[in-house]
């Protein structure tokens, strides 16, 4: 037995000692602490370490802004600590690095795939539909012939075409990608129930149709830096499956959200015209609900819908095409998932949409009762959907409907700014878990209904001239939000965000202008500043999805003729 004094026998031998030494150098890599002198061990987290003691794989106590074997060494300037942002940039590195691996996969895949290839792009469904069941010539003897194309030029995206499962390796990939981002996108599902289903062969009933699995990847690819070159090929699957899921009238929910997702892609995209599905066989039954998951999931997908169609119209200037009239929905406004898997959302009580028009009283019930991310975005958008609709009936008397409306959306702000304070006073990623979409819809709902706000006032401010004072506030705030989520974490933020924001820089730029018209130089500064912190916030939000650059909410800034010339730039790459 070896007891506390070191006894030379019980020494390592030079293999131990080497093996030692390696694990302790893998540790220090790792970011693990050293032993402390005392006998204790302090115990950090993985990847504390600072990049200079990785470097040299020395021990570090991770302390900031300068740890202490950097002081001890004299490596002080050099001494510098792992960002969130150089976490992102190595992370997507590594997607990149795995999706050309698959590329090499498909590559070589390609060579037993038939020989004939196709453009994604120039055919028509029709047309993929016919060579993935029509026998390929080559298919009769098996063998190349002398003026076959080479395998290594062939199209590798043809025989993944025809394939009815897609590789698993990508797939799985792609789709985690879209989970993480899929609040962006106005869909919520139960996650357990989800990853169930996932795992299910495709024969069984209760798996996932491939409809809404090519849509899952295609957004997933378009997520995902070094991708977008498996876009054409999943928009090309999703538009096959999708007729399939309709003709057979199969798994009809998976084909609603499906094409939801498909819709919003050919958004960003600038695809509108091209995504047609051709259908002379459809029927329009859902299956029975299994339980209450079940009709959670089916209530989240209609207001999701909901959403998309109402923003979609205030975004593109066209008819919504859900009926404006509220009274004609009747689905009940979501509860959190949750309840419906506990059980909780059976007990709830049935709230609907449609006395939100009238009735501020039914709408303090419905916010008491209903107190989630989910129905204040769903009241969010049904307010700025009429708040749009108010503010262009500039002909007729709308006083009361102008003063019931503030009133009303007031009321929701001051319910989500309670209800933020109560439940995530710091905005996080990982309310419940991770990548949940909580904050980030709270977020949106709440800028939506700045802007619906804005909209509204915009109507009262030639007779009331508090209103100018309200709207003002009303703008700084929303510029404020940005700000701060921007600060915490940027990627709670939605690309739509920029309708709220073009309405604020807008009351700001009519502020500025004012006091310029006035001679108050001092106070159109101070003004220019909250004006260019406005636009700070567009110009990164373009960064991030530039697709945006194409809004109109945008485009119209130009005429203030203040950042003329960024604007007219992004005009003209459009």
């Amino acid at each position: 037995m070896c007891g506390t004094a070191i006894n030379p026998q019980c020494q390592p031998s030079k293999q131990g000692t080497a093996s030692l030494n390696h694990l302790r150098d893998l540790s220090l890599h790792l970011g693990f602490p050293p032993n402390m002198d005392n006998g204790s061990v302090l115990v950090l987290p993985p990847g504390s370490a600072c990049l200079m003691c990785r470097k040299r794989k020395k021990r570090c106590d991770a302390k900031k802004p300068i740890c202490g074997p950097c002081i001890k060494n004299k490596t002080s300037d050099q001494c510098s600590y792992i960002t969130r942002q150089m976490k992102k940039s190595l992370e997507d590195r590594v997607i990149e690095l795995e999706m050309h691996i698959r590329d090499l996969e498909v590559s070589q895949s390609s060579r037993i795939a038939p020989r004939k290839s196709v453009s994604l792009l120039a055919y028509p469904l029709d047309r993929y539909s016919d060579t993935s069941t029509r026998p390929s010539p080559r298919s009769l003897h098996g063998l190349a012939g002398p003026l076959d194309t080479p395998a290594s030029l062939r199209d590798p995206f043809a025989g993944l075409l025809g394939r009815r499962q897609m590789l698993t390796n990508l797939r799985d990939s792609l789709v985690k990608v879209f989970i993480k981002v899929r609040w962006h996108y106005f869909l919520e599902w139960n996650i357990p129930r989800f990853w169930s289903a996932y795992g299910l062969p495709p024969s069984h009933p209760e798996s996932l149709h491939p409809a809404l699995l090519d849509a899952m990847c295609l957004l997933g690819c378009f997520h995902t830096r070094g991708a977008h070159t498996y876009e054409n090929l999943f928009y090309a699957r999703l538009q096959r499956s999708l007729c399939d899921s309709l003709a057979n009238a199969d798994r009809l929910h998976d084909f609603m959200r499906a094409s939801i997702l498909g819709g919003l892609y050919c958004r960003l995209r600038q695809r509108i015209d091209s995504y047609v599905l051709h259908s002379s066989n459809a029927k329009s039954l859902l299956s029975p609900l299994r339980d209450l998951v079940d009709l959670g999931d089916r209530v989240h997908t209609w207001w999701g819908l909901y959403a998309v169609d109402r923003i979609s119209s205030l975004v593109l200037g066209t008819r919504a095409v859900i009926p404006i009239d509220q009274e004609f929905i009747t689905t009940m406004l979501p509860c959190p998932l949750e309840e419906y898997a506990n059980g909780a959302a059976a007990r709830a009580t049935d709230s609907y949409i449609n006395p939100l028009r009238t009735h501020s009283a039914e709408l303090t019930r419905i916010i008491g009762t209903h107190s989630n991310v989910h129905t204040f975005r769903a009241i969010s958008m049904a307010m700025l959907h009429q708040a749009a609709i108010i503010s262009r009936d500039e002909g007729a008397d709308r006083a009361c409907d102008i003063l019931a409306s503030i009133d009303d959306i007031s009321q929701l702000i001051n319910a989500m700014i309670s209800y933020r304070a109560r439940v995530c006073p710091t905005f996080s990623r990982a309310r419940e878990y991770e990548d949940d979409g909580h904050d980030a819809t709270l977020i949106f709902a709440l800028s939506m209904a700045y802007a619906a706000l804005i909209q509204i006032l915009n109507r009262a401010v030639g007779k009331d001239a508090e209103s100018w004072t309200h709207r003002l506030a009303t703008a700084r705030s929303c510029i404020a939000l940005g700000i701060e989520v921007r600060e915490i974490d940027s990627s709670l933020l939605h690309a739509l965000a920029h309708v709220s924001w073009c309405s604020s820089y807008e009351i700001l730029a009519w502020e500025m202008i004012k006091f310029e018209a006035l001679g108050d130089t001092e106070a159109a500064a101070a003004t220019r500043v909250e004006l260019d912190g406005a636009m700070d916030l567009i110009r990164w939000l373009v960064q991030e999805f530039d697709a945006i650059r194409y809004s109109r909410h945008i485009q119209n800034l130009v005429r203030f003729d203040i950042h003329t010339a960024e604007l007219d730039r992004w005009r003209g790459n459009s």
